[in-house]
Order: C-alpha cells, then sequence, then structure tokens
C-alpha cells in the first residue's frame, strides 16, 4: 500500500482521494484553515488529516497539488520547505493549471531542496477521474505515475521536460473555457432573441452534440468560474511572454469573472442547474450585460 498526500481536497483532490481510496491506498491531507465544505469532503473520501505540511510530507510516499492556480507556489513552497528534514527524495507531482515557467522554477525549488518533481495535468472533468478523464505527466521522474494505472488512472507520459504536460494543460484550458465563455454568450443572446431551444437544437445537430457535451462545463459556472477566470489570466500571461496578444484569453477571462459576481457558488453541494435555469439566473442578474463587461 502506497501512502500519498494530496493538498488541496477540492472537487478535484477529492475525486483522486476517492480513486485512490478504492483500489486500497492510503490518502492524507492538512486541513488547518480549511472550510467545512472541504473538511466533510475530506472526511466521505476517507482522507486522514495530518497537523502539519511536515507532518504530511513526512508520513507520505508522493504528495500532489491540487490547488488552485494562485494557490500553487505557496503550497510548493511549504513542501520544499518540509522536505529536507522530513522527507529527502520526495517526489511531488505539481499538478496545477499553471504556465510552463512557473512549473519550472518550482522544479527548480522543490529539486534544490531534495526532492523529484513530476510536471502533471489533468485534461478532463473531475467526475470523470477513473473512467476516461486523462491525467498527463512529464518530466525525468514522470515514469512514476505510470505506476497508477494499476490504481485506475488514465496517465499518459508526454516526454522528459518539465513544461510539456503544463503547456497542453494551459493549451487545451483556453479551448475549453473559451468555448464555454462563447457558447454562454450566445445561449443568452438566444434566449434573449426567445430562440433559446430552436438554438440549442441546431449547435446539437450541427456541431455533433455541443450543448450537450459542453453542459457540464455551463452548469459547473457557479462553482467553478473564479478560479477559471484564474487559469485564463495564467494563459494571458503565457501569451504575452510570448508576444502574443491574449484577446480572447483575456475575454474570456471577463466572461467567467461576471458569472463568477452574477451566481456564486451554492452554500451547500446540491442540484446542479440545467443549463436553461442557468441562463435563466444569469439573465435575471444582469450577467454579461454591455456595453462591455468590467476589467
Amino acid at each position: 500500500m502506497a501512502t500519498i498526500g494530496i493538498l488541496g481536497i477540492g472537487e478535484m483532490g477529492a475525486a483522486w482521494a476517492r480513486l485512490l481510496r478504492r483500489h486500497g491506498q492510503e490518502v492524507l491531507t492538512y486541513l488547518d484553515d480549511r472550510s467545512e465544505r472541504t473538511k466533510k469532503r475530506a472526511q466521505e473520501a476517507a482522507v486522514a488529516s495530518r497537523e502539519s505540511v511536515e507532518a504530511l510530507v513526512r508520513d507520505a510516499d508522493v504528495v500532489v497539488s491540487l490547488v488552485p492556480t494562485s494557490a500553487a507556489d505557496p503550497v510548493a513552497d511549504a513542501v520544499a520547505r518540509a522536505i529536507p528534514q522530513a522527507h529527502p527524495g520526495l517526489l511531488f507531482v505539481e499538478a496545477n493549471a499553471i504556465a510552463p515557467g512557473r512549473v519550472q522554477a518550482i522544479a527548480r525549488r522543490i529539486e534544490a531542496a531534495g526532492g523529484r518533481c513530476v510536471d502533471a495535468a489533468v485534461l478532463g472533468l473531475a467526475r470523470g477521474i477513473g473512467n476516461g478523464t486523462l491525467v498527463i505527466a512529464s518530466g525525468p521522474h514522470a515514469e512514476a505515475l505510470q505506476a497508477w494505472s494499476a490504481w485506475g488512472f488514465r496517465v499518459r507520459v508526454l516526454g522528459p521536460e518539465v513544461g510539456q504536460a503544463s503547456a497542453l494543460k494551459m493549451l487545451n484550458a483556453g479551448l475549453t473555457k473559451g468555448l464555454t465563455a462563447l457558447l454562454l454568450e450566445l445561449l443568452l443572446t438566444a434566449r434573449g432573441l426567445g430562440c433559446l431551444q430552436q438554438v440549442m437544437d441546431w449547435y446539437d445537430e450541427a456541431f455533433g452534440g455541443l450543448v450537450k457535451r459542453v453542459a457540464l462545463s455551463i452548469t459547473g459556472l457557479p462553482v467553478h468560474a473564479r478560479r477559471r477566470a484564474e487559469e485564463m489570466e495564467e494563459l494571458a500571461g503565457l501569451m504575452a511572454e510570448l508576444d502574443l496578444a491574449p484577446t480572447l484569453a483575456e475575454a474570456t477571462r471577463r466572461v467567467l469573472l461576471a458569472v463568477a459576481s452574477a451566481a456564486p457558488p451554492p452554500e451547500s453541494a446540491g442540484h446542479a442547474p440545467e443549463v436553461t435555469e442557468l441562463l435563466a439566473l444569469l439573465a435575471e442578474r444582469g450577467a454579461l450585460k454591455g456595453p462591455t463587461l468590467p476589467e
């Protein structure tokens, strides 16, 4: 049995934890200052909590970071500080939606502390972990994740360079979040014109079930829009580094922030809205009202 530390028991972290537990692995986390919802999620996934990051690093064979984009560096730094005394040689899996340059910098800090780092990324939804969602990995230690296939994970190693997996993740996020934002705008427009159902039916007919395939991304926006906006800010920064104008990445970020403001996450987990229900809520609250969205 392996012991896996997961920092970040959000929807994705909990999905990883449940799959690992189903395959007989022990899962640890650190829950100080976390919300009651997160603590409940950890309890439901049979995740044990340690009293500190140092204790988690000491007891885990592998530590996985699955946190919002803005938290990736602080989490990695906390792990790096713990490695020399608690667990030299620890394998750290950086699995967040961050730009390749940030992952490379994190890998250098982990390795300087005496650990090993895998650049990893999740392509797909949390509910698909173990059932289609792909975990990609790169870097000199990426092959270590291939063994997780025995625990129900669908893993693909891209290559030996840290940054390869995170690059693909960023570009995948740009497409999926951009498509979600565009479709949301168009469906709100169709609703205003009184032809919503006809437009949804046509999109599904003409584009291979487009609305049905993107529906989960749309209905999950009350919970995930703010985090996804952070990912688009990260993508915009990456494009700017390459001297490319991040026009659509920035527009997608603004749409997601507008949705986050108009439809905040529910107080407790429950029934996710249908696409039409969410559109009605956004229209009622004036989301995406023009002439332009705020920055």
